[in-house]
């Protein structure tokens, strides 16, 4: 548990290196950290460590954070497939009909492979959000513990906090090509 003092002197160390809510950084603000640690060497060990030991008790409210989020994401996306679905059975049911003509029955088919491609770019453009979700949450986690591992491992807590920054970098990336 970190003391009072030293959370406060771990948190102004932050703002000073432009960590504008050091208390709930963002991947980026966690890069800066990072950088004025391992870089610059404008933070020393003990307020890296200090102010790791702070992530860390938030990260469990991040991470449940990330979950709900994710729930929720996937409650929509199911609801979408599903009013798909139902407007495919609806479809489905009109093509049944003995008094369309071929022109209608094209057009309904029609609207049915449409919406059958909707609903495999939904499930496409999800499964590349949970993706991007994943590779941030790991990379955190591996960016969190390199840093506090670096304590009994330097070399091995660097290799970890790198592995996790790119992580992070990857999500970045794949979010600006989708």
């Amino acid at each position: 548990m970190v003391s009072e003092e030293d959370r406060k002197r771990a948190l102004e160390a932050a703002r000073k290196i432009g960590v504008s809510n050091p208390e709930n950084p963002t991947s980026e603000d966690i890069q800066k950290v990072l950088d004025a640690f391992l870089k610059e060497r404008e933070i020393s060990y003990a307020v890296f460590k200090d102010y790791i030991g702070l992530m860390s008790t938030s990260l469990t409210s991040i991470f449940e954070g990330l979950k709900a989020f994710s729930a929720d994401a996937a409650g929509v996306t199911k609801e979408v497939l599903e009013r798909i679905k139902q407007a495919i059975d609806i479809l489905g049911i009109e093509l049944a009909r003995e008094d369309l003509s071929p022109e209608e029955r094209i057009q309904i088919r029609t609207q049915i492979v449409e919406l059958i491609a909707i609903s495999r770019e939904e499930a496409r453009d999800h499964r590349a959000f949970l993706e991007r979700l994943a590779l941030v949450g790991a990379g955190t986690v591996i960016v969190v513990i390199g840093g506090i591992y670096m304590y009994k491992n330097p070399k091995a807590g660097k290799e970890m906090i790198a592995k996790g920054k790119d992580m992070m970098k990857a999500a970045s990336k794949e979010q600006k090509r989708t």
